[in-house]
């Protein structure tokens, strides 16, 4: 899953004007309720602005994503909205946020940690975020997103002699698992290379293994 593929050009505002946070997080929970995310936006609004007042979702670089889980929902969603002057957020670094996510998920499931994880690790990149925060369009919006996420977490093709644990212990298992993929139809080309080795799961091993002992009873 992807943050494009849980967000389009209907869950986007872009340049509004809001007095205060209130506001902003009221217009983007309609959002959600225009794309049938949500069902009572009034008992989910009250409890969003009790709980961003007592724990701000603000993070820095101007950004807020702020989470509500709602017991009806039966998938994590998000909206967006950029701020032509800001409000204030009680963010850490003082300043107003001019740009909002908000994420709304099922009670049942923790997926909305693995997107705003994921958010943020796009987000904290402050020219990008300034960037996505300027957008002229809800189209060039998810443009933007889209191919910045596609940049920052497509995994690399695998190289001769390529260490991937560090990248291994760094994303979530779907990612691995699409890397380790590529890895795995590439394993004749490789060698016992131990920094190769380093960090892969005990399937990737075997099978590693395995194909060296089939070229060692078939050598070409």
């Amino acid at each position: 899953m992807r943050i494009s593929d849980i967000i389009n050009e209907d869950c986007v505002e872009i340049g509004a004007e809001f007095c205060d946070r209130d506001e902003a997080l009221t217009r983007l929970l309609r959002l959600h309720q225009q794309q049938g995310n949500i069902q009572d936006s009034t008992a989910l609004r009250r409890e969003l602005l009790r709980q961003e007042k007592s724990n701000p979702g603000a993070v820095s670089c101007r950004v807020a994503i702020p989470v509500i889980r709602d017991a009806a929902a039966h998938r994590t969603r998000l909206t967006a909205i950029t701020l032509s002057d800001g409000v204030e957020y009680s963010a850490p670094d003082g300043r107003k946020v001019n740009l909002i996510f908000l994420i709304t998920g099922s009670q049942d499931n923790n997926d909305w940690q693995w997107l705003k994880a994921r958010l943020m690790r796009l987000l904290m990149d402050a020219g990008f975020t300034a960037r996505l925060s300027a957008a002229k369009s809800r189209e060039e919006f998810i443009r933007m997103l889209k191919d910045r996420e596609q940049v920052r977490f497509t995994p690399p093709v695998p190289q001769k002699g390529y260490d991937c644990s560090k990248f291994l212990m760094k994303n979530n298992k779907a990612e691995n698992d699409s890397f380790l993929h590529r890895i795995e139809k590439n394993l004749p080309e490789f060698n016992a290379i131990p920094s190769f080795i380093m960090g892969l799961p005990h399937r990737l091993k075997a099978a590693y293994h395995n194909s060296q002992r089939k070229k060692q009873r078939h050598p070409s």
